[in-house]
């Protein structure tokens, strides 16, 4: 099996928008055209302003999201990006990974920005062209508006097409950072956009009274019906075999759990832990529950103590 040698996708385009590029933009869809190329996509590098890095991304998120600019959209801290890179770390073959030290995630960990904003602009079967064009042109125009910076790839990626063009089919890449201590505990949560600072403040506040490293904490968000809402996934890493790291890491999860909760955050899968923490602060409605299942299953064979159901 051999590799078309003129991709449909290419990811790593400049121009007169750009900080380090010319021509206009109907020149590079008329290049793309000429090539067969349907799918053209950016990435915008989110500069670490202080005290306005949450304000500038998030910005950004909502206004392309409101303008319905592109398909694909997400939002990664430098964390969970330098794994998404590491070409160090494979995906793992089984959970618990092994704990596989790496100087090129670290390295890369260091260098890329604090936020990193990838959107993909996909061209339809009819007149992609076109489609592809106005929607980049309404990105450029709108990043230059806030004051963004928009490009077409990353400095430490060699070949952002292909990357790009892989990990959108197979996101499955992202399971490298399992690497970095071998489990993975994960916060997975909703949130109106807006509020998403908060959490987050929250979230590092109390990792730093556990004593667990701001640096070590892997963030992922993808909004959901065109910013309305945001799906927020925050890793805490761990090393299993070391008791006294997993129990504290388990701890801080628990406690953040509660934290966020009593916040607001939506925690939509309530399993495990998060059961009795989601159905003891919904009275009425675990009482409705149970009676539900009580009609429907009177001797408690269906799933007996899982959920609220004991």
């Amino acid at each position: 099996m051999t590799e078309n040698p003129h991709p449909i996708c290419d990811l790593h385009t400049h121009t007169e928008h750009s900080s380090d590029g010319s021509g206009t933009i109907t020149q590079a869809v008329e290049a793309a055209s000429r090539r067969g190329v349907t799918t053209l996509a950016v990435t915008n590098h989110c500069p670490e302003l202080p005290g306005h890095v949450w304000h500038d991304s998030l910005e950004t998120l909502k206004q392309i999201q409101r303008k319905e600019i592109g398909l694909e959209c997400f939002l990664f801290n430098s964390f969970n990006y330098a794994a998404l890179l590491c070409e160090g770390w494979s995906i793992p073959e089984s959970y618990p990974a092994p704990k596989t030290p790496s100087s090129d995630f670290d390295a890369l960990r260091k260098s890329l920005p604090p936020w990193i904003l990838t959107i993909a602009l996909p061209g339809p079967p009819r007149l992609p062209e076109e489609k592809i064009a106005y929607e980049k042109e309404a990105l450029a125009n709108l990043c230059s508006h806030l004051g963004q910076e928009l490009l077409t790839t990353l400095p430490t990626l060699d070949n952002a097409q292909t990357f790009f063009s892989r990990f959108l089919l197979r996101p499955f890449a992202l399971c490298r950072k399992f690497c970095f201590r071998g489990s993975v505990h994960a916060l997975s949560f909703k949130s109106p956009l807006k509020r998403i600072p908060e959490f987050e403040a929250l979230i590092h506040t109390i990792a730093a009274e556990h004593n667990y490293p701001h640096s070590d904490i892997g963030i992922y968000l993808l909004p959901l019906e065109r910013g309305r809402a945001v799906h927020c996934e925050c890793d805490l890493h761990c090393d299993l075999s070391d008791q006294r790291e997993s129990e504290q890491v388990k701890q801080l999860w628990l406690t953040l759990s509660e934290a966020l909760i009593d916040k607001g955050a939506l925690f939509d899968r309530p399993y495990g832990a998060w059961a009795d923490m989601i159905y003891a602060r919904t009275g009425t409605y675990t009482t409705k529950l149970k009676e539900l299942k009580k009609e429907l299953d009177p001797n408690n064979i269906m799933n007996p103590g899982k959920l609220c159901f004991s």
